[in-house]
């Protein structure tokens, strides 16, 4: 059958008004455009796929040029105006060519049976679900230039601020020079807009994001959207697609026979309960598992940005062009030339702007991937403060920090980072489940209940005799002294003796315990240091009651921190920041005489009254009862910040 129709570009969108379709009998259709009547004829051949709403056809032009037509049927004004939606999406990513982004050439409205027609580029090879179903799975390899080519892609939608909505493997396909091209953009969005219209699922149910299916639950709860997807939904999407890639299924399809008994309730359930498990009956790297897991991490905020994930390790080491040919590729040995063919991969999926060349490929190539790396770091703080405008989080700009005291031993620094590290992500996960109203997010997990109350910094002191120092005295009673450098002088109550602990290393931290008596034995600079503990110590007071009492391990000051606070902070003024050896971190208002503790790696908060007063609570459960209250939330906000810019993300 053959389509006839203008091909001026700027009547593609006015078909729905445009007044001079007509309609001929048999296997012509013309569509005469107002602007200069040129006429364009298609002719329609075999069949290449059939979905719920729509067909695709084989098309041909008069030049013979291979064309896909897409045929959707419009029976109401609903249809059509979604059709018209995605059209619109189209004008906006197609105002110029992009690699991997199938694009659209031609669209007019078929009268005679209330259709659509909509002329792509053609990929005569395939999807990448029919490669699935065919290959089973890909190898590592494999997928490496894939996921670059698909970062590409998506990176394109974004950057002209359209999410795409229903990313999956049957909507990745494949032209004849076996580049990737995205398509589909049936349930695509700008991100300003509503994606859909109340009860409707966005998506295909098996690729739906948290985000996604808790703004559906609340929608049929109380008829209102939370208006919390946005580009991440992407990601997660991506996620899905690479672990579908690497083990020929579904993440959360326990198996073949299952993938179409499972109820929906049942899937989203298991989406939201953020057990990713991967299969051990292939062999699949560290580095590639690592990057799923960042890929489908629970909260939108926390997850990967595109940029990042062309920057992953896993992507960058010992990387191939000759993926595409879907063989057994063999690696390149040369780290060179592996970087190279990275980079020339990078540069193909039209980042060559985050590489820094400019056009002149002449750089080398380690300074190329230098620049890529920090540009990515650019995009992430550009990429959280859109996602935090969206979901209308306050935005808090700190002043520069400075570090009162910083551990440089190796091993010792790197054990705080990856702690904080742990602390930050099961903060900003109680922030995400407060927000979608999960006050625990692992019921399995014991982490969850609050002690009876934490060990905190009950006095303190700072002092500067040529060497910055803090003393303090801690709510069980113990005293010390913390230098620069992280040396310590531990103190237990009325004890004979006292630790030294320095950071080590090999061991993180090492500790050394002596009898008061044995002072004048040691060098002069530890007696000096233990003298001062002794005498803050008495300066203190001991407390006849202390705030806690708890059977533990020596608890010491490790590390510590003091900026100023911004506006917004009640009545602003120093912020103090403390790391405790058991991983509790105390922060001071000094402002406002308040403070707040995170304790069991971040899953439990205590607010500590001007009186000294302890309320613990589990960390999700309280910003859940306390959702209204901004100051919290901007408060929360600053200690995000403040814990990364110590681990130094």
């Amino acid at each position: 059958m053959r389509l006839k129709r203008s091909r001026t570009n700027d009547s593609l969108f006015d078909a729905e008004q445009d007044s001079s379709v007509t309609k001929r009998v048999s296997n012509i259709i013309e569509l005469r455009s107002k602007r200069g009547g040129k006429e364009k004829v298609y002719y329609r051949g075999s069949e290449i796929n059939r979905g719920s709403h729509s067909v695709v056809y084989k098309v041909f032009d008069s030049e013979d040029r291979i064309f896909a037509g897409k045929k959707v049927h419009c029976p109401n004004k609903e249809n059509k105006r979604k059709i018209i939606k995605e059209l619109e999406i189209y004008k906006v990513i197609c105002r110029s060519h992009h690699n991997h982004i199938v694009a659209l050439r031609d669209a007019f409205q078929w009268g005679k049976e209330s259709c659509i027609y909509m002329i792509l580029d053609y990929c005569s090879n395939n999807s990448l679900q029919s490669i699935l179903q065919y290959r089973g799975s890909l190898n590592e390899v494999e997928c490496k230039e894939l996921m670059i080519q698909l970062c590409g892609g998506i990176y394109w939608l974004h950057l002209n601020n359209v999410i795409h909505g229903d990313l999956k493997l049957s909507n990745i396909l494949f032209d004849e020079g076996q580049q990737l091209k995205i398509c589909d953009f049936g349930s695509s969005f700008i991100a300003t807009s509503s994606p859909r219209g109340p009860g409707e699922i966005m998506g295909t149910p098996y690729y739906l994001a948290p985000e996604t299916v808790y703004t559906h639950k609340n929608i049929n709860k109380s008829g209102m959207a939370i208006l919390l997807i946005s580009f991440p939904i992407d990601i997660w999407s991506m996620g899905i697609v690479l672990y579908s890639l690497l083990y020929g299924i579904n993440p959360f399809i326990k198996s073949v026979d299952e993938l179409h008994n499972v109820s929906l309730d049942e899937l989203m359930q298991r989406i939201t309960s953020g057990v990713i498990e991967f299969p051990t009956n292939k062999a699949v790297g560290a580095g590639a598992q690592q990057l799923i897991l960042k890929m489908l991490s629970q909260n939108p905020l926390e997850r990967i940005t595109l940029v990042e994930i062309v920057c992953d390790p896993w992507i960058r080491f010992a990387f191939t062009n000759n993926a595409p040919q879907f063989g057994l590729n063999k690696l390149k040995t040369n780290s060179e030339q592996s970087l190279l063919a990275y980079l020339g991969c990078v540069r193909n999926a039209n980042f060559q702007g985050l590489l820094g060349d400019k056009g002149d490929t002449s750089q080398s190539g380690r300074r190329q991937l230098k620049t890529l790396l920090k540009n990515a770091k650019k995009y992430r703080e550009k990429t959280l403060k859109v996602l935090r405008e969206q979901y209308g989080l306050p935005t808090v700009r700190l002043p520069p920090v400075a570090f009162v005291n910083e551990l440089t031993v190796p091993l010792t620094a790197e054990i705080i980072k990856n702690e904080l590290q742990v602390v930050l992500r099961n903060i900003c996960e109680a922030q995400w489940a407060a927000r979608t109203h999960r006050t625990t997010l692992n019921p399995t997990s014991t982490d969850d209940s609050p002690t009876q109350s934490p060990i905190l910094v009950h006095k303190y002191k700072f002092l500067d005799e040529g060497c910055p120092a803090v003393s303090y005295e801690l709510t069980n009673g113990q005293f010390g002294t913390m230098w620069k450098q992280g040396h310590s002088v531990v103190i237990r109550g009325n004890s004979n003796k006292f630790w030294y602990v320095v950071p080590d290393a090999k061991l993180g931290w090492i500790s050394k315990s002596f009898e008061s008596s044995m002072r004048s034995k040691l060098p002069a600079e530890i007696t000096r240091r233990v003298s001062a503990t002794q005498d803050l110590k008495l300066e203190f007071g001991t407390s006849t009651e202390p705030a806690v009492h708890l059977a533990t391990k020596e608890v010491f000051l490790r590390d510590y921190m003091i900026c100023e606070s911004p506006s917004g902070i009640s009545d602003g003024g120093r912020i103090e920041l403390f790391e405790l050896s058991n991983g509790t971190l105390q922060v001071n208002f000094v402002g406002e005489k308040s403070t707040m503790v995170l304790s069991n790696r971040g899953r439990c908060i205590s607010v500590i009254t001007p009186s000294f007063e302890v309320y613990n609570e589990n960390l999700a459960s309280f910003l859940n009862d306390h959702a209204g209250d901004s100051e919290l939330s901007t408060k929360m906000l600053l200690i995000n910040e403040i814990l990364t810019r110590r681990i130094g993300i």
